[in-house]
């Protein structure tokens, strides 16, 4: 997600901006992920093989730390809310205090039509990262459009760490130390609340 073009724009243009809120969702129907496969026979469905919604969508928290650093408090709650014959959670919802924000985070396995977005509430509107779209909404409602074929963004992924690599200047943008952070961030530990 750090990569595709509706990203690199958001990340562009949000030192210009003054969020007070910022709303995140990705959800999709788990049984059309992969044509052709009964989806209760992937990890994704199956808590013990590593599955479920808060880890399998790792990726929204990724970029939300990636824009607003690590959050003062979380507060998770997760399960299995939906019809899907699966063991592992279908559903998870933060709400995280930033400083100057508050981030609401929603992940699910059930939701009829593919979702993937942010939402900036801020001074003078609403700015709205469409990642299936390919759309940026800017607070005037100003649409850019930024949809591009799906390789360009791992082409960029790897364009970066070959430069990294041969440079070896400066701190990872993802740093092991940043990874776990996250990772954590996404299981809920250390967050407040009700653990799922």
């Amino acid at each position: 997600m750090r990569w595709c073009g509706t990203m690199v724009a958001l990340r562009q243009l949000l030192p210009l901006l003054r969020p007070y809120s910022a709303r995140v969702i990705c959800s999709s129907y788990l049984p059309d992920w992969r044509p052709g496969v009964d989806y209760r026979t992937v990890y994704s469905a199956h808590k013990d093989m590593g599955g479920g919604v808060t880890i399998d969508l790792i990726h929204e928290w990724d970029y939300l730390v990636e824009l607003f650093g690590l959050p003062e408090a979380v507060y998770n709650f997760k399960g299995t809310y939906s019809h899907l014959e699966i063991d592992s959670d279908d559903l998870s919802v933060y709400i995280a205090r930033y400083p100057k924000l508050l981030a609401e985070v929603h992940l699910d396995y059930f939701g009829r039509g593919y979702r993937r977005s942010i939402e900036l509430l801020c001074e003078h509107g609403t700015v709205t990262a469409d990642f299936g779209a390919g759309t940026l909404t800017l607070e005037d409602g100003t649409v850019q459009h930024h949809d591009e074929p799906v390789n360009r963004r791992y082409e960029r992924e790897m364009e970066y760490f070959v430069d990294y690599a041969l440079t070896g200047s400066g701190e990872s943008i993802n740093p092991p130390r940043m990874a776990l952070e996250v990772l954590k961030l996404t299981l809920g530990e250390g967050a407040q609340g009700v653990p799922g």
